[in-house]
């Protein structure tokens, strides 16, 4: 897991240190010259490079970067096990399980997609009450029609929940699972995640100094609980990574339906940001946790590792 865990990184900070000499001041011209705002879904990108083409390198290579996750996976099994040793990550790759079936499985996506939404409107409303004047607004998603277009693009083309999800919910929480609790391997994942986040994160402090350490504090919170969160829908549709692809999106939010930040760099704004989502999933989380006794959707009759290629010969 160590292993996995420090490839991952490594991968990401090649990356970003490429951007940085490549030029990562090209993707703020490209949105300044295309009138887009930065987003992380696919639609955003393609939208970008083919608006301003000179753009093309900086978005491939932040691509890159948050795909060093994914490719993390292929070097471990590769050197372990050769080509077969995918085979339990690729399972998992699904909306769920079979033993879940679709008449269920549809009623735990849209379980996951009330929550998901719900706690993005609350995280608004938090905003708009705490948000110092000018910092942040919220412009709606265009109705229903708004909504029913962008919840698809939101929940399966964003870039960092389509590059990622195989390595953190495909790949690294079965092999938690097989040595700790559910409550104990989504908090082990929430930090991994948490500190593989930290290198692209050093604007922080080169932002607002020591007192970036609040922010760090802050982000660190956020992605913990939402782990928990994500790990009790994931564990209740069987393993499922396309339902972890989707939850990673909505958090992402492409759709702005948590508002956004606007008006430059603020220390106050960026920390109230990361408290005001976290408040509604941290909620969320110690409901799950107290329901489901800290099984976080895990069957009561089944082994925590669900699948039986959740580690590889020799691993078990």
């Amino acid at each position: 897991m160590l292993r996995f865990w420090l490839i991952a990184t490594a991968l990401e900070v090649v990356f970003g240190l490429a951007l940085l000499l490549v030029g990562d001041a090209e993707l703020q011209r490209g949105l300044d010259a295309t009138g887009l705002s930065f987003d992380t879904d696919a639609v955003t990108a393609v939208r970008l490079v083919l608006g301003y083409p000179a753009a093309t390198v900086a978005v491939l290579l932040s691509i890159g970067g948050v795909m060093a996750p994914d490719l993390a996976v292929v070097a471990v099994t590769w050197r372990r096990r050769g080509v077969d040793g995918l085979a339990a990550t690729r399972r998992r790759f699904r909306a769920w399980s079979p033993e879940v079936g679709r008449r269920r499985g549809l009623r735990i996506w849209a379980a996951m997609t009330i929550t998901f939404v719900g706690a993005s409107l609350v995280t608004a409303a938090l905003d708009a009450w705490l948000m110092p004047p000018g910092h942040w607004r919220w412009q709606g998603v265009g109705g229903w029609s708004g909504l029913a277009l962008g919840l698809p693009v939101a929940m399966f083309l964003d870039l960092g929940a389509m590059l990622e999800e195989n390595g953190w919910r495909g790949f690294a929480l079965p092999r938690l699972l097989t040595r700790h609790s559910p409550l104990v391997a989504s908090l082990v994942l929430g930090l991994m995640w948490t500190a593989w986040h930290y290198p692209v994160k050093y604007d922080a402090f080169t932002t607002y100094g020591p007192a970036g350490s609040w922010y760090l504090a802050a982000f660190t919170v956020k992605i913990v609980v939402l782990t928990v969160v994500m790990t009790y829908f994931w564990q209740l549709a069987g393993q499922a990574t396309i339902l972890a692809i989707a939850m990673h999106g909505l958090s992402n939010d492409s759709l702005r339906l948590q508002g956004e930040l606007i008006g430059g760099a603020s220390l106050r704004a960026d920390i109230l940001s990361e408290i005001t989502i976290a408040v509604p999933l941290l909620a969320i989380a110690l409901v799950l946790i107290v329901v489901t006794r800290g099984r976080l959707g895990a069957r009561p009759e089944a082994p925590v590792a669900l699948d039986p290629l959740a580690l590889g010969p020799g691993e078990r």
